[in-house]
């Protein structure tokens, strides 16, 4: 059965488009079920797609996409990008946690990013997955 692992909504402001009920409605139509959404840098959507989900028989699952700078390289230069899952309640939290250092944490960075030490910090409870051609893989394959 085939679950959508990274799939940005509405609220991820810069690249989705994707409406909560729209998405839902299709995932549960199509029995699929679970459904993650993982918005870039946010969890604005959690709510109301938790919500959405529970009502149309779909397990939520609740990550981001963000951004994340890594120790010994110039912090000017771009971050990568990961996704990140929470695999239950302390994974949940500990993205909120990231995501408020992610925000309020800006020294000296082209883009709102937490540092990889940050990340290894909070990672309980998470799943981590490369980020596509955006992240460290990505990156090395395309250097």
């Amino acid at each position: 059965m085939f679950t959508h692992l990274r799939l940005h909504t509405e609220f991820s402001i810069t690249d989705g488009t994707c409406r909560i009920d729209e998405i839902v409605e299709a995932a549960s139509a199509d029995k699929q079920s679970a459904l993650a959404i993982t918005d870039l840098n946010n969890l604005f959507a959690t709510v109301k797609f938790y919500t959405a989900c529970r009502k149309a028989g779909v397990k939520p699952i609740i990550g981001s996409e963000i951004f994340v700078y890594f120790q010994g390289i110039d912090t000017t230069s771009e971050p990568c990008r990961l996704l990140l899952l929470a695999k239950n309640e302390i994974g949940f939290f500990n993205l909120s946690n990231i995501l408020t250092l992610l925000w309020t944490d800006q020294t000296a960075k082209t883009q709102p990013g937490v540092d990889w030490s940050d990340l290894v910090k909070f990672s309980d409870g998470l799943i981590l997955l490369s980020g596509a051609q955006n992240g460290p893989i990505g990156q090395a394959i395309k250097a």
